[in-house]
Formats: C-alpha cells, structure tokens, sequence
C-alpha cells in the first residue's frame, strides 16, 4: 500500500466545539481544540495546530520532522498501549515497583513525570 499525506486544514471560523471533530488535541470535557479560543467561539489563527499525518500500510504516522516518534498514533496502537499497561499492572501487582509503599502511605508529595 502507498503512503497518504495530509495537510493542516485552513478553518477560519467554526463554532466552537466544531474545529476539528477528529482532533486528537481536543478537550473532551469542554469540547475545544487547542486551537479555539476559550471565549470566543471562533479559531484564533488561521490554521490548527495539528501535525502532518502519513499513513503506511493503514497506520497512522507522524509526518513531521520535529517530532521522534517511530510508533504509529492511530486508535490501534492507544489500544496496545493501554492494554500492554493494564498487563504490566496485573504482573507486578502495582503501577510502580520502587520499594516506597510506606512512604507512599505516609502520605509523602510526588512528582509524576511519565
């Protein structure tokens, strides 16, 4: 199968909550994109934010050079994601392995970076 391309759309002024109802930047408990304005109900610049997309073999890729990301971003692969972390969580028994439960219950801050 062939590669497909896309393109950033050009949306000047739809209704908000309207801007892009694929986007994967999308709030879904306020129904914006990052590319609305709170208020305004309008999109606040002339294009979306949303990167180039190619598709090899019916996967979805980034197709921007600034981005590093090798893995498809489609449906399919959040799914393997998802599912390889609920695995992962019924293998070890928690989300982490660091030996910090009593710390944990203690009631200590924690910075969560990944």
């Amino acid at each position: 199968m062939g590669n497909n391309h896309s393109k950033p759309l050009l949306n000047k002024s739809l209704p908000l909550g309207r801007a892009s109802r694929d986007s994967q930047h999308s709030n879904p408990r306020t129904g914006t994109s990052s590319a609305v304005g709170p208020r305004s109900g309008t999109l606040t610049g002339t294009m979306t934010l949303e990167p180039n997309y190619s598709w090899v073999d019916g996967r979805r890729f980034f197709d921007d050079k600034d981005i590093h990301y090798v893995l498809p971003n489609d449906v399919e692969e959040i799914d393997r994601l998802v599912m390889q972390h609920f695995i992962l969580q019924r293998a070890f028994g928690a989300n982490y392995q660091a030996p910090v439960k009593d710390l944990l219950e203690s009631g200590i801050k924690v910075l969560d970076v990944g």
